[in-house]
């Protein structure tokens, strides 16, 4: 038989010995999905019982009493002051960022720990001494004319730099998308 369960990050938090710890923001909420395989013959491929773990991807939200057309001109400049490639512009739906982009130890000028959560091995955050595949991107809307949102989204994955292995997924501590959000405040003052 198969069950489903959907619990807060907490309750898998105090479930999980390897989770790390983050603050959230007020306006990221996260759940995680555990789909596991119940009952004495259930088993997965290699025999053991089958958990699958994914999360939900946490986006950080800001509004701007600014028209959407000074807001979405910041944009490209927020993003190169930070140091992320853009790859993406979408200018009718006003979306920008990188979907997918590599990076190791930096973001521009800033350590990606301050960042990034890749958990840790003795210790020290393993974002370190991981090969680090990054999304970042915005989306710009205009709630009226003299007002606009944006919404940014942090994704990220690592694996590390010697060793054969998956990649892993890294949670965001959500100082990206705050120094996005704050880099559009500064730009419009």
């Amino acid at each position: 038989m198969r069950k489903n369960l959907v619990l807060p990050l907490s309750a898998i938090i105090s479930l999980s010995a390897c989770a790390s710890s983050k603050t959230a923001t007020p306006t990221t909420t996260e759940t995680i999905q555990i789909s596991g395989v119940a009952g004495a013959n259930a088993q997965g491929p290699s025999g053991s019982s089958a958990v699958m773990i994914t999360s939900s991807t946490a986006t950080h939200t800001r509004s701007f009493p600014a028209a959407l057309d000074q807001v979405w001109g910041l944009m490209p400049s927020v993003y190169d002051s930070l140091g992320i490639p853009i790859s993406q512009i979408e200018t009718q739906n006003h979306v920008i960022g990188n979907p997918s982009f590599a990076v190791r130890r930096r973001l521009g000028k800033t350590p990606l720990g301050r960042y990034l959560d890749c958990g840790s091995t003795q210790g020290a955050n393993s974002v370190d001494t991981y090969d680090i595949n990054l999304s970042v991107t915005s989306k710009v809307v205009a709630e009226s004319p003299s007002a606009t949102t944006v919404a940014t989204t942090v994704e990220a994955r690592g694996k590390p730099v010697f060793a054969s292995s998956e990649w892993s997924r890294c949670t965001s501590t959500g100082r990206l998308e705050t120094a996005i959000l704050n880099g559009v405040a500064a730009r419009l003052k």
